[in-house]
């Protein structure tokens, strides 16, 4: 028989670790836009206008990602409370 466990302080620790890597990600892709408005601030033409068009999209996506990154976070936080909860709620049960 299988048997596995969940450890409540773990998902907490990986949620926290999530949110540095999103805060990290989100710093760089701020520093790449700032790049990106400055270099297409002095640049004009077709080449422009495409690059600023796939940068546009590039920024969009690691924005997503970032979003994602945050619900993961969040839904590790959420359920490590609901371990948390269901470990007090068989304790208490075991108790009568």
């Amino acid at each position: 028989m299988t048997s596995f466990s969940i450890k409540p302080d773990r998902l907490v620790e990986t949620a926290s670790s999530i949110d540095a890597a999103v805060q990290r990600t989100a710093a760089e892709t701020a520093t790449l836009a700032s790049a990106r408005n400055t270099l297409l601030g002095g640049w004009q033409g077709d080449a422009a206008d495409a690059y600023a068009a796939k940068q546009g999209d590039w920024l969009s996506e690691m924005t997503r990602l970032a979003d994602v990154g945050r619900a993961a976070a969040d839904a590790a936080r959420t359920a490590a409370q609901a371990y948390r909860e269901a470990d007090d709620a068989v304790g208490r049960a075991w108790s009568l």
